[in-house]
């Protein structure tokens, strides 16, 4: 697999090298070496894939829920996903290398989401020749609820307990927990709040 490295954690924390189709629901798109993937016992996904191109690492925490249509690709590049994520259909491209994008734990994300900490192609001045657009990190934290079609762009942070509404776009930090952050571009519109899986019928009757 040319220096290519799938990594199987298992819930004791012993390690196993595995093939690209040991995983069910995970393809693997390896278009260059030295890239390192570490998946964790107990994550089931569906639909999902990872085109790598070279010297990249992705991991992915174990998960007891539902990974669904996770799309990930990396050039020389970093992406860490912690425990108990759950998707309905999220994209994370790191064209650019020495890109970065941190998903904490305990993360719900909808559908038809993009995380670009790079604009992928260049942008620059035409008298100095200065490239304007030069990647960025994005951070989300702990027990993050992103609702359906969000942006998340380079240079975004997103602190834990946070809610992103429907259709928000998200293109710089935000540090403060316990926010609901909504609108093009995002704002925080209510502070003091946090969420949970259970609908509210039955967060009520709990």
């Amino acid at each position: 697999m040319n220096n290519n490295l799938i990594e199987f954690v298992t819930k004791d924390g012993s390690r196993r090298s595995i093939g690209p189709n040991d995983i069910k629901g995970l393809r693997f798109n390896f278009l260059g070496e030295n890239n390192h993937i570490v998946i964790h016992e107990g994550t089931t996904f569906s639909d999902c894939s990872m085109s790598l191109i070279k010297d990249s690492y992705i991991e992915i925490g174990a998960s007891q829920y539902l990974i669904n249509k996770l799309y990930l690709f990396a050039n020389q590049s970093r992406i860490e996903i912690g425990t108990d994520f759950s998707c309905w259909g999220v994209e994370i491209r790191c064209h650019e290398p020495k890109c970065l994008v941190t998903i904490g734990n305990d993360c719900m994300f909808s559908e038809e989401i993009l995380i670009y900490p790079t604009d992928c192609h260049t942008i620059y001045d035409i008298t100095t020749k200065e490239v304007l657009n030069i990647a960025k990190p994005i951070a989300i934290g702990n027990h993050v609820w992103c609702g359906r079609s969000v942006k998340i762009m380079k240079g975004s942070v997103i602190a834990s307990n946070s809610i992103i509404d429907l259709g928000a776009h998200i293109n710089r930090p935000f540090n403060k927990e316990n926010t609901l952050l909504t609108g093009v571009p995002a704002q925080i519109i209510r502070e003091n709040v946090n969420w949970s899986r259970k609908s509210p019928f039955d967060y009520i009757n709990k």
